[in-house]
């Protein structure tokens, strides 16, 4: 008989199930870690910047979630920018997909856009989307740095 050895590995059973759950567990962590992300940032969307003094009397002044205010009436124009971030996370086969808009189309972009925000808003420190995805990104950074490490804590059996 030809000299060798034999190598014996215990264990695999385990291991190989350990890493199926994982998978499974991996992709909870990455919705979870997503939908901490999304609504963190769709929050902080809502903060307005301090109120100038084009919110304040004279008339006409713009009375937030309400409208513009004249001498004797309002015109109502309000589409409470604030309240109207939403958010979605979707779980596709390759990727997990995270969301964040806001549902003022009739004059959020002049506010918020890249491209459109008007100079009154960018002058009076509203932020742009891009702008306000910056401002959030180490948090959304920590929440997928949290998944990680309890994956990684998770496959090591701790």
């Amino acid at each position: 008989m030809p000299a060798g050895f034999t190598v014996k590995i215990e264990g695999v059973e385990e291991l190989v199930s350990r890493y199926k759950k994982g998978e499974i567990f991996s992709r909870q962590l990455l919705d979870v870690a997503m939908i901490q992300s999304v609504k963190h940032v769709a929050a902080d969307a809502t903060v307005y910047p301090p109120e100038t003094k084009a919110n304040r009397p004279p008339p006409p002044y713009y009375i937030r979630g309400v409208g513009t205010q004249y001498k004797t009436f309002n015109r109502g124009e309000s589409r409470q920018l604030g309240e109207r971030w939403k958010w979605k996370v979707e779980n596709l086969k390759t990727q997990v997909k995270g969301t964040v808009w806001n549902m003022v189309f009739t004059y959020g972009p002049y506010v918020h856009g890249i491209i459109n925000q008007t100079w009154f808003h960018e002058e009076n420190k509203w932020r742009t989307v891009e702008r306000i995805a910056t401002d959030n990104l180490q948090q959304v950074y920590r929440y997928f740095h949290l998944a990680r490490k309890t994956l990684a804590d998770y496959l090591n059996g701790r």
